[in-house]
């Protein structure tokens, strides 16, 4: 019998499955399926969590009917949508990952798993266990300290290296959300202390490659522009961008506002070239990703028209604060502090040219 889920899963996830073919997966809750793949399919495309980091992914699950173990159910009957002929999956269930491929035609990650019995690779003993000690509150410490007590010390180890790292990544989160506290604070020095022990973890647990790496450098990069470090901020940006053009797709949001950030970088230091190149990079990832009217799009316009203010060259300037006010007066309160802003440099330029 073959069932299909739909999902998204973060991108470390996506390679640890890829590096252990051949190995097991258990999932802590319970697992819904379909016997459609049209309905998994759909699941994996639309879910609204996706970010920069993750991948849709449609898991192909195999099982045997025959197998001793009945770790599912047909719930079709029961369920409140039926089209979906969903099969449910028990919780702590362990699969074998047979194959992890990309399939280009749907644009999703295509992950064959074959629902375990209790003889595969001696797993009598850890289903055993896992139901007798363990029960519906499985951890990677309860499930370390079975596999110490089983003799698969490897395994343990293993276990409990990831998680060491799962740890440290919820330490990095932490620090992360106190580093934006910090800054909002106004206290640029601890934020740029959070955020680099943020990129020390990352680095270490994940790679300099990672997206997260990326992202981390964005934000020091915040941090320096809010300090009025200009030279490091353009140099962790830059470092960023990196990153996240291998990483991301090309139409990011997220690699989208680096470049805008960088443009403000390059403004500031008067390097109106480069600051231009990259509010264009970002106005066209923000046009071909969000509606017209859409006050990222807004903004970006009214970056470029601060560039060109900086520059002199104020009726280019007038013209993109216009573009800026026409969108943000369809979206915004005309109290707003940000129109108050455009109309105030709209001012500003069209007096210049008076003279």
């Amino acid at each position: 019998m073959q069932v299909y889920r739909g999902q998204v899963i973060e991108n470390y996830e996506l390679n640890l499955m890829k590096n252990n073919i051949g190995e097991f997966l258990s999932m802590n809750s319970f697992v819904s399926t379909s016997h459609n793949r049209l309905v998994a399919l759909q699941f994996a495309r639309t879910s609204t969590m996706i970010r920069d980091d993750m991948q849709p992914i449609i898991f192909e699950i195999t099982i045997d009917p025959r197998l001793k173990t009945k770790a599912f159910a047909d719930i079709t009957k029961y369920s409140s949508f039926s089209k979906e002929q969903e099969i449910l999956i028990m919780i702590g269930t362990l699969f074998r990952i047979e194959t992890v491929i990309k399939n280009e035609n749907d644009r999703v990650w295509v992950a064959r798993l074959s629902l375990a019995s209790e003889d595969d690779f001696h797993l009598r003993e850890i289903y055993s266990h896992m139901k007798q000690k363990i029960g519906e509150n499985t951890t990677l410490d309860s499930l370390g300290k079975l596999l110490l007590r089983m003799g698969e010390n490897e395994k343990a180890r293993k276990c409990y290296e990831r998680m060491i790292n799962e740890i440290l990544l919820t330490l990095a989160d932490a620090r992360l959300g106190l580093g934006w506290a910090h800054l909002r604070c106004n206290n640029c020095d601890e934020s740029l202390e959070q955020f680099e022990e943020v990129l020390q973890i990352r680095e270490y647990v994940l790679g300099e490659d990672h997206s997260s790496v990326g992202e981390t450098y964005s934000f020091l990069g915040e941090v320096h522009l809010e300090n009025e470090n200009y030279e490091k901020t353009v140099i962790d940006l830059n470092k960023a961008i990196k990153i996240q053009e291998k990483t991301f797709p090309s139409n990011s949001l997220d690699l989208a506002a680096t470049y805008d950030s960088i443009g403000n970088a390059y403004t500031l230091m008067e390097k109106y070239g480069l600051a231009l190149e990259f509010y264009e990079k970002a106005l066209k990832i923000r046009q071909r990703t969000l509606l017209p009217n859409h006050p990222q799009i807004a903004a970006v316009y009214k970056n470029i028209g601060w560039m060109y203010k900086c520059k002199k060259r104020y009726s280019i300037a007038l013209e993109y604060y216009k573009k800026s006010l026409k969108i943000s007066r369809k979206t915004l309160p005309s109290t707003h502090q940000n129109i108050i802003e455009i109309e105030t440099a709209i001012h500003e330029m069209e007096s210049k040219m008076k003279y």
